[in-house]
């Protein structure tokens, strides 16, 4: 969609992206992130790799 405002047209797009991509800008503690999956029935498969992947990152093994 062409505006001849561009000024709109940032505004447009802003808006868009906002809705389109709603956690983009936030910044989401783990704890928050675990608590939404939860909510959203996250499985025990889905959370153990979710582990497995910080673990990976932060190259220290916890049991």
């Amino acid at each position: 969609m062409a505006y001849r405002d561009k000024q709109k047209q940032k505004d447009y797009m802003k808006a868009y992206r906002k809705k389109r991509y709603p956690y983009r800008n936030e910044c989401i503690t783990f704890d928050d992130f675990i608590n939404k999956r939860l909510k959203d029935n996250a499985t025990l498969e889905e959370l153990k790799k979710i582990v497995n992947y910080l673990e990976s990152l932060d190259g220290s093994k916890t049991n």
